[in-house]
């Protein structure tokens, strides 16, 4: 019984579908800010960082061998000199800061005058990391994060608002036990839900008076994506 047992929980797991769309999508973004210029990569290993930054040295709390370690709220960034680095990306950790104010602050701090923060965070996404998910960003939220020091170059959503219905169909094919026979069909809606994103010619922030909002963030992407420049 106990094979069955595992079997049959192995297929309350099992996804057919291979690759995260939000990790897709982010990844597309990075290779149009690829540089081989030294940069400072903070966590973000939901990239493959080393092919778009190739002279990048990278701070986790969970390190690789060639990474610097850090501790889960990244105090560390206090201990870097200042006006030290031109570019500096930073994706999937702002959500698990405490106060991400001050740590996009020390991110400033560290950056030369005319240097570059590519930022990521989760806006329509599971909740995830336990205790240490403490902020999901709207688009005037993660630009108030920025302070007075950067100067907002893009702003763009990771995923149309389908899309994001078929990231989620995916995280709960991810994080949750389902009926097996109930787990195709997630999979189909992870890959035929971004497709009815052709369908939407146009997006609105209000309900009532029809004000149009950014195209290029839209009104439900999963992930909010921004390039900002140091003053």
């Amino acid at each position: 019984m106990r094979p069955l047992n595992g079997l049959w929980h192995r297929a309350k797991r099992h996804s057919f579908v291979r690759g995260r769309l939000t990790r897709r999508r982010l990844d597309a973004f990075m290779a149009t800010q690829a540089t081989e210029a030294r940069a400072l990569v903070i966590h973000s290993r939901d990239i493959d960082y080393r092919r778009h930054f190739p002279n990048a040295k990278r701070i986790s709390s969970k390190p690789e061998p060639t990474d610097e370690p850090a501790d889960p709220h990244y105090t560390i960034l206090a201990e870097l000199p200042a006006r030290s680095e031109d570019l500096i990306v930073c994706t999937g950790l702002l959500e698990h800061l405490p106060d991400p104010h001050a740590s996009v602050a020390e991110m400033a701090r560290i950056l030369r005058p005319g240097g570059r923060l590519i930022l990521s965070a989760s806006a329509v996404f599971s909740f995830h990391g336990g205790r240490d998910n403490y902020y999901h960003f709207t688009p005037a939220g993660l630009e108030s994060v920025l302070g007075d020091d950067l100067d907002l170059v893009e702003m763009r959503g990771s995923t149309g608002p389908f899309e994001t219905l078929g990231v989620l169909a995916q995280r709960i094919a991810l994080q949750c036990d389902v009926f097996p026979p109930v787990r195709p069909f997630l999979d189909l809606l992870t890959v035929t839900l971004p497709l009815l994103d052709r369908a939407v010619s146009r997006q609105y922030d209000n309900m009532a008076k029809l004000e149009p909002v950014d195209p290029a963030v839209g009104v439900m992407p999963a992930a909010l994506i921004v390039v900002a420049r140091k003053v």
